[in-house]
């Protein structure tokens, strides 16, 4: 299957999240410009990671387009597909995300006393989640869709917790939010763990 054709599958059937999809787009703008109709074309250049209308949008228009003009391609994306391209020595950029994905992280420690403010603080989690800040939009929200494509830790420490929750305690619940929605519970005042059957 052509690798292109495959990431672009890949994405549809929901392994690649929007944000890295976009990317690997724009890193390959003249092959994806000859590839895809101009509609759906034109949803890339139009995606915006802060609005979720633009990337309903986007997923429709690409969506539709696999469905035209690579059917058999979409329908062979499944785990069993995904777990070939993970055991096999390819080093494209499908396989690489994919086994960075899929590694399981222990625990991060997010140490808010090097958050001054909300966005500080929004972009050390990203940091700390390994989420591309080029890709990722400058909103709660964002995060909350990036970190969904991903692999949870184990653990997540927030060092300096109470700190925040008392000079940005609109970004320090918005960040409990984001982790419990994702199944983290908090077993004490600022360790949270994951738990599978909550996500």
């Amino acid at each position: 299957m052509n690798r292109f054709i495959e990431c672009t599958a890949l994405f549809v059937k929901g392994y690649i999240p929007a944000e890295i999809f976009v990317s690997f787009v724009y890193d390959n703008t003249d092959v994806f410009e000859a590839l895809l109709d101009a509609d759906a074309y034109q949803t890339i250049l139009d995606y915006s990671p802060v609005e979720k209308e633009s990337k309903i949008r986007m997923y429709s228009e690409i969506e539709r387009y696999m469905n035209e003009k690579n059917a058999d391609e979409l329908e062979s994306i499944h785990d069993a597909y995904v777990e070939l391209i993970m055991d096999s020595d390819r080093t494209d950029f499908a396989a690489k995300y994919l086994r960075k994905k899929n590694e399981k992280v222990k625990e991060i420690v997010i140490d808010c006393e090097l958050a001054s403010d909300g966005e500080m603080l929004r972009k050390l989690v990203k940091t700390k989640f390994g989420l591309d800040d080029t890709c990722c939009g400058d909103s709660w929200d964002a995060i909350d869709d990036l970190i969904l494509e991903e692999v949870y830790p184990e653990k997540v420490i927030l060092k300096n917790w109470d700190m925040i929750c008392k000079t940005m305690s609109v970004d320090a619940n918005a960040l409990k939010d984001v982790l419990t929605k994702h199944g983290y519970v908090e077993e004490e005042h600022n360790i949270f763990l994951h738990d599978e059957s909550r996500a």
